[in-house]
């Protein structure tokens, strides 16, 4: 029987599968897009927050699930105890962003994103979405019920 860290693909739902595939497919070929080295890192929700072992955490950063099964949040390291967390959702269409170099881009309308959100290049007016967070030695918390205010584009 064919198991993936110790699990039978029948077991896991979709994300579960491509968390635990995308290490073995990222060495295989890392000409995929999609393994420009960004990862999941394990969570758990507490309430309004998500909660991350700050030794799963490495630059430029990693993905978390999004609360009540929403898409990503982008957990980016800015400085040694600095950090800012992105929802992955597009303002124009809720698609999901992807990770290109140094932006974020919607494929399905083309939006493009600064690496701290802001939109670059429309049709989103809005940038994407930013929560507040927190971190001491040993975990990192990104607040849900604590979006950071931003301009609309101008």
């Amino acid at each position: 029987m064919f198991k993936i860290h110790g699990v039978t693909p029948e077991q896991l739902d979709r994300r579960g599968f491509l968390r635990a595939t995308t290490i073995g497919v990222c060495a295989i070929s890392p000409l995929l897009a999609s393994c420009a080295g960004l990862r999941y890192a394990r969570s758990s929700r507490d309430g309004a927050e998500i909660r991350i072992d700050r030794r799963d955490v490495v630059a430029p950063g990693v993905l978390v699930d999004g609360p009540d099964g929403e898409l990503p949040i982008y957990l980016r390291v800015l400085a040694l105890d600095e950090f800012s967390a992105l929802s992955m959702r597009c303002m124009h269409r809720g698609c999901q962003v992807e990770s290109v170099g140094e932006r974020f881009v919607c494929p399905c309308h083309g939006s493009e994103f600064a690496a701290d959100g802001r939109v670059i290049i429309g049709p989103s007016e809005l940038p994407l979405i930013e929560y507040r967070v927190t971190a001491d030695d040993t975990r990192i918390v990104i607040h849900f019920d604590a979006p950071v205010a931003r301009e609309r584009r101008s």
